[in-house]
């Protein structure tokens, strides 16, 4: 089975490091694999862990669509929702998903996201549901920005 992977791109000025920890609120639009039912803003996180009905597995995200008997899952596959950035404005893998009866259509960035600069400040709680964020590093007299986020789901 193919993962789903979620890549991102962004104009990094002094970012060294964007991730998200596991408590993170990952924010999807869905649809069914096969039919043309959605769901907008289905929301978990990487710590949720549901036991799928009859079934010895567990998910991260469990949908019973309404025409179908079985459950569709997302489960996160081992990865570290981090990107390094060496180069800047470049697709970078972010998370990987494994899908079964679900396509993630869109992902909806929010707050939460964690980066680290290249002094090696770290800011929480930073918001990209605009697509773009910046602070400032007073120590070091800089300005810490991402800039133009572009996401696609491949």
């Amino acid at each position: 089975m193919k993962n789903t992977i979620l890549c991102i791109k962004a104009e990094l000025d002094n970012v060294k490091k964007l991730y998200c920890n596991d408590e993170y609120l990952w924010i999807f639009n869905i649809r069914d694999n096969s039919s043309s039912l959605t769901r907008n803003n289905i929301q978990f996180r990487r710590i949720d862990k549901l036991d799928i009905p009859n079934s010895r597995g567990t998910a991260n995200f469990m949908i019973k669509w309404t025409e179908y008997p079985k459950y569709s899952t997302i489960n996160f596959v081992n990865t570290k929702n981090c990107c390094s950035y060496e180069e800047n404005d470049t697709w970078k893998d972010f998370a990987s998903f494994e899908c079964r009866g679900i396509e993630i259509v869109d992902f909806i960035p929010s707050n939460n996201f964690i980066v680290e600069d290249i002094k090696g400040k770290v800011y929480y709680d930073v918001n990209l549901s605009e697509l773009n964020w910046c602070d400032y590093n007073e120590e070091h007299e800089m300005c810490v920005g991402i800039y133009n986020l572009e996401y696609e789901i491949k």
